[in-house]
């Protein structure tokens, strides 16, 4: 005797992919005159589950200057939030987070270049300049 019939299995996807970044660093560079709320670069990370609930990306950045800076945790946009000093601090090394549902995470360093703005007025040592050249003369002094 045989027989058939029809059998349908149903897989439930397991939270066995953590996100993996579209890149190995992500760089940025910034002014130190720029205003909050300025984009200064994004991240982007992608979690290969299938269920929903696995596959949710969300962000955050870590590391000593974090403070200065917020990243979206939807959109992986970094923006800035305080204050940036060139003479204090040109770079920062920061790490963006991308974690999935349940929990697995993934790292990824970002490096923030702040770009020096004229904003230190010279200081004149003494109060009046002089230099004497002489007439016709092509060789100027040395100060």
């Amino acid at each position: 005797f045989s027989d058939t019939a029809l059998v349908t299995i149903l897989l439930e996807d397991q939270n066995d992919n953590a996100p993996i970044f579209n890149h190995d660093v992500y760089t940025g560079e910034i002014s130190e005159a720029a205003v909050p709320d300025t984009f200064v670069t994004a991240v982007l990370a992608t979690d290969y589950d299938t269920a929903l609930e696995y596959k949710t990306v969300r962000y955050s950045l870590h590391g000593a200057g974090s403070e200065r800076f917020a990243i979206d945790p939807v959109s992986g946009i970094i923006t800035l939030v305080g204050k940036l000093d060139y003479e204090e601090n040109p770079k920062y090394y920061l790490i963006a987070q991308a974690e999935d549902g349940p929990g697995l995470i993934t790292t990824v360093p970002v490096e923030i270049t702040v770009l020096d703005y004229n904003d230190i007025r010279p200081v004149l040592l003494i109060e009046e300049y002089q230099i004497y050249v002489e007439e016709n003369s092509l060789d100027m002094p040395l100060w």
